[in-house]
């Protein structure tokens, strides 16, 4: 289906993700029961907990704070809610796997004692002395998918307590271990295998599922053809290893990866202005050009609309920016769109991909009108990512490869994931190939420093490689299947389909997915609609909830809130806030459970991802 859903967050700092299965193509000691009501008589805002059977865990002094960590949340984290429903959660949400997982516990100097749940059940805080940093090993407590973390009774009052979440770690495993059979991927394979035999250069596909890598293979050859389109003979054959350009998969897996994290530590907020984090520039230097086929709302106007567009703006598509804008071709028409032989392009920025020539394509963008005032239209755009680069890099002051590598590559394992892999140790043949005449189009296409050898180990993408050194939030990044499989897996705590219940009164089968998320949160309509339910019960088990009928048919499911904000009848905007995370309901743990239906809301179900084009909350 056609059908599209917004490509803003839908919940608080969300923008991308896949599902715990991701299948890619390409001190010892217990402390007693009684700890929290004794806290909880010095803080009114304790946990009220009855907590499970005890954990003994091994705790270790760290020393000392380093590396990336898939969140970083501090408690009490409940101070600013203005609701006081929320005030007694002090919970955070992550993924994990089960046997797997360390935290890292700083509870900062003063404190005199805290408590500390994983999954609701109660860890010794007594060798956690304040002032020093502690590893604290949780395997023995995680299990596959949305784990909880809950800290209260922190005495003194004003006292905080910072727990780090590392990364899950996906193990080898097999098919058998998660369930699948062997059999289910033999057509899968004949299907890739006759492409492979009629032409079509390689493919690769990896298959993670609860924390277990259990599939890998590998189809083709690295370079199949000649540059005349003859086949070659003498091309290494495709290994699991071999790197792919990822296109514009790199939107979601490097610029959205990046905001969600920023967004969820409390270092950038989707509606930041640009011109706030790149400079007056952005605005004033803004030249007039008429574009064919729209109307020219004049300079003013277009500075006007420029000094207001967001983060949030940029990630929904709205932004104005013309779809194509080829800062690196210098015989590009701007007006009308178009390579003109002869023609003079104005915002030409340069063609080398040297670090000038990137400074000076953000300064080609400044100069960009919009086609259009931002939020009336959704129009794909390269520049918008582009620019979503180099808004990371302001709020971060890092390159965004080296932010990238220091958060999450490295933190994850991940050794193939890379920008310009030719740059970072990496061979041709370590590489697929892509373009067989370069960027030439069979050459149809020229200009200044154009490549007209086959592609192989160098992003394909002219604006990437040419206009911004190829690095960018629009494309750029290679990677393979399995380690995109690892990186998809810690994106969303539970999927669409069949599973094991994960608490008692939980389907087998889960009709939608299920986005991990801190309370709280805010709850955001994925596509304009009429509210048809708000319900604050029971309903089913999917506790407070909402369902939004669309124009098209197809409906929207939200539940599990900790408060519906929206009314039966209204009619709601894409984006428009309509409840907040929690858990009520049957739910193990604050979180949105999201649905789409097609055919009204009590129609069928479908898998949602293939509508949410790389728009799920990180893992917290």
């Amino acid at each position: 289906m056609s059908t599209k859903f917004s490509r803003k967050t839908f919940l608080k700092g969300s923008v991308a993700g896949l599902g715990m299965m991701a299948l890619n193509v390409c001190t010892a000691g217990a402390a007693s029961a009684a700890e929290p009501a004794a806290a909880a008589a010095e803080d009114t805002n304790s946990l009220n907990l009855v907590p499970k059977k005890a954990a003994s865990v091994k705790v270790t002094s760290r020393g000392s704070v380093s590396g990336g960590w898939q969140g970083e949340p501090v408690f009490p984290n409940w101070k600013g809610y203005t609701d006081d429903t929320l005030a007694m959660n002090h919970m955070y949400t992550f993924v994990g796997y089960a046997g797997q997982g360390t935290l890292c516990v700083e509870p900062e100097a003063g404190v005199t004692g805290f408590n500390l749940f994983v999954n609701n059940r109660q860890i010794n805080t007594a060798a956690m002395a304040a002032g020093g940093v502690w590893n604290v090993d949780i395997s023995g407590q995680t299990i596959n998918g949305r784990n909880t973390i809950q800290v209260g009774g922190i005495r003194p009052r004003g006292k905080k307590v910072t727990v780090r979440v590392g990364y899950p770690t996906v193990q080898e495993g097999s098919l058998q271990d998660v369930g699948i059979d062997r059999d289910a991927l033999e057509l899968l394979e004949q299907i890739i295998q006759a492409d492979v035999n009629n032409g079509f250069p390689s493919a690769q596909m990896a298959i993670v599922k609860n924390g277990k890598l259990v599939y890998q293979n590998a189809w083709g050859k690295v370079n199949s053809y000649n540059p005349d389109g003859t086949p070659k003979t003498d091309s290494p054959a495709v290994t699991n290893n071999t790197l792919y350009d990822l296109a514009s998969n790199t939107k979601m897996y490097t610029a959205n990866y990046a905001l969600q994290y920023l967004v969820t530590q409390g270092k950038a907020n989707l509606d930041s202005r640009l011109v706030d984090l790149l400079g007056s520039a952005f605005v004033e230097d803004t030249i007039d050009i008429t574009y064919n086929g729209y109307e020219n709302p004049g300079l003013k106007v277009n500075k006007q609309w420029k000094a207001e567009l967001t983060l949030r703006d940029i990630l929904r598509h709205q932004a104005g920016f013309p779809a194509d804008p080829q800062y690196h071709n210098d015989s590009f028409d701007q007006c009308a769109q178009k390579t003109v032989p002869g023609a003079t392009n104005v915002l030409f920025s340069g063609w080398d991909g040297s670090a000038a020539t990137r400074a000076a394509t953000l300064k080609s963008i400044f100069k960009t009108p919009l086609m259009y005032k931002p939020g009336t239209k959704t129009v794909y755009s390269d520049v918008d990512y582009m620019l979503l680069a180099f808004a990371i890099e302001a709020i971060t002051g890092k390159g965004l490869d080296a932010f990238l590598k220091e958060t999450f590559w490295d933190p994850m394992g991940l050794t193939h994931t890379t920008y310009n892999p030719l740059l970072n140790g990496f061979a041709a043949n370590d590489c697929a190939a892509t373009e067989l005449n370069g960027n030439t189009r069979d050459g149809a296409i020229s200009f200044t420093g154009v490549r007209t050898a086959t592609i192989q180990g160098q992003v394909h993408d002219e604006k990437c490689y040419y206009a911004m050194g190829g690095i960018s939030g629009h494309a750029g990044l290679f990677s393979n299947a399995t380690e995109l499989a690892k990186l998809a897996s810690v994106m969303i705590t539970g999927g669409y389909g069949g599973r094991d219940a994960p608490c008692p009164g939980a389907s087998t089968y889960h009709l939608g997915v299920d986005i991990g998320a801190s309370w709280g949160s805010d709850i955001y309509a994925t596509k304009a609609g009429t509210v048809k339910v708000a319900n604050e019960g029971w309903n089913y088990g999917l506790g407070y909830c909402v369902k939004i009928q669309h124009d098209d048919g197809t409906s929207t499911v939200y539940g599990h809130m900790s408060r519906v904000i929206a009314v039966v009848g209204q009619r709601v905007a894409q984006g428009q806030v309509i409840g907040k995370i929690g858990s009520t309901g049957v739910s193990t743990g604050p979180h949105l459970h999201y649905e789409i239906r097609i055919g009204g809301v009590n129609g069928t179900a479908v898998n949602p991802l293939p509508y949410l084009p790389g728009y799920v909350r990180y893992g917290w």
